[in-house]
């Protein structure tokens, strides 16, 4: 997902997956495969001690 690109309502409730999931990486190493343009990975870095965010996509 791009921000801007997406229905407003489907970009709020996949980011609040991200931040759901944010919770349980709390001090952990974590991959977020398929990261996009990378939002998700950054709010997983708010919690996790470590982030790899990876897209096999020259887009992302």
């Amino acid at each position: 997902m791009i921000p801007g690109e997406v229905d407003a309502d489907l970009w709020n409730e996949h980011v609040a997956r991200y931040w759901f999931a944010a919770r349980f990486a709390r001090g952990r190493r974590v991959l977020d495969a398929g990261c996009g343009s990378g939002y998700g990975a950054d709010v997983l870095a708010r919690e996790a001690c470590e982030v790899l965010a990876v897209d096999i996509s020259d887009d992302a």
